[in-house]
């Protein structure tokens, strides 16, 4: 799961270096990687009450990055990933592919087929 801090000024969730480089290529984790809840979304509950720290992740960035899953998830950020991909744009500084979106949905169902046999 990543957190809601940055690490070296980019978001843990937004860190492709940290998910896939080091956790994935270097470390060999073959599971989920899914996102704290609410790193991706403002809760709006709690809009106005406090000043956060850091910013919400990029959901694209997420995507990027190398999260399978975002928690809890929103229209918001499906409308993100959407849009990136069928339009071709970069949203919050991160531009994903198809390929992208089939990476993450490969992982969620490698995991999915090891806790079925």
């Amino acid at each position: 799961m990543t957190s809601y801090n940055l690490l070296n000024g980019i978001h843990t969730a937004n860190c492709y270096e940290l998910l896939q480089s080091v956790a994935r290529d270097e470390w060999g984790f073959e599971n989920t990687v899914m996102t704290d809840w609410f790193t991706s979304v403002s809760i709006p509950a709690l809009t106005g009450k406090f000043t956060p720290i850091y910013p919400i992740s990029a959901s694209t960035g997420c995507i990027f990055a190398g999260n399978d899953m975002q928690m809890p998830g929103s229209q918001q950020n499906y409308d993100d990933i959407v849009r990136a991909v069928t339009e071709d744009v970069e949203i919050d500084g991160f531009r994903i592919t198809l390929g992208d979106l089939q990476y993450n949905a490969a992982n969620m169902l490698r995991v999915v087929a090891k806790t079925t046999r």
